[in-house]
């Protein structure tokens, strides 16, 4: 009987062996935490929502977007490769953009959000806190730099770096989040800042509202999330168009992996 169980177990441990050579563990992106499938229920929609697993990311600093606008500054002659799954539009799938072009559509304004006379995005002490002022058109052309950048790694998976859909984040915001806003206190903190949520990361539904992936029925984008000046429900929304920005709005992204090479 222990022989059989022996050879059993060296079975398994030979298949299991073979699985994990054909599929390699896929390593924990950088500053981002792993979201598990699972499923929420949407006062919205009146029913329950499955949602699949995910990485995602703190909120986006001015120090890695204005990585970005550097590489942009740098590289003016190279053009970005816009990858949109969820489009409706399949010709709108897969669009290059020029980085000239790019460049051009950053416009945020550089003074702290409650302070008009004081730098914000290019004084060096605010680094590590949320970029605002960006347009959903903006935060998506950031994406599409992580996915070239991705793309130039020797991985076993094609992923896609994106913006979060609305219902990924009132999952999260939903399932996992613990609530450390401060209502009296109105000022934008750092991007890590308060108490971690079950999920491990920072300030859902706080310190900045974000743009998602997902639009109304009349094409008008949707920002999730309370800010350092308002206060919405998870289950609210800003909705406005692609282009608009304000000092209130920022984004974080999120990491999902396709289908092997």
């Amino acid at each position: 009987m222990k022989t059989i169980i022996s050879l059993l177990l060296a079975l398994l441990i030979s298949v299991c062996i073979s699985y994990s050579q054909k599929n390699k563990y896929i390593p924990k992106p950088k500053n981002m935490e792993f979201i598990p499938s699972g499923k929420y229920y949407s006062p919205n929609l009146e029913k329950e929502i499955s949602i699949n697993a995910f990485w995602i990311s703190n909120e986006i600093t001015n120090k890695e977007f204005g990585q970005f606008v550097s590489y942009l500054k740098a590289n003016p002659e190279d053009s970005l490769l816009i990858f949109q799954l969820y489009s409706e539009n399949q010709d709108k799938r897969f669009i290059y953009i020029s980085n000239n072009k790019v460049l051009e559509k950053i416009n945020m304004p550089d003074f702290f959000p409650t302070e008009p006379n004081r730098k914000y995005f290019s004084d060096k002490k605010f680094l590590n806190y949320p970029v605002v002022g960006v347009s959903f058109e903006n935060a998506i052309h950031y994406c599409a730099w992580l996915n070239m950048i991705d793309s130039q790694k020797q991985n076993d998976y094609i992923v896609e770096y994106r913006l979060p859909l609305a219902e990924e984040w009132e999952y999260i915001a939903s399932n996992f989040s613990t609530d450390n806003r401060n209502t009296e206190e109105k000022k934008i903190n750092k991007s890590k800042s308060g108490k971690k949520n079950t999920a491990k990361i920072y300030n859902i539904n706080s310190n900045v509202s974000e743009w998602t992936m997902s639009k109304t029925k009349t094409g008008m984008r949707i920002a999730k999330g309370s800010s350092w000046n308002n206060d919405l429900s998870i289950f609210d929304g800003i909705e406005t168009d692609s282009n608009f920005r304000n000092n209130e709005i920022g984004f974080r992204v999120v990491k999902t992996s396709l289908f092997p090479r």
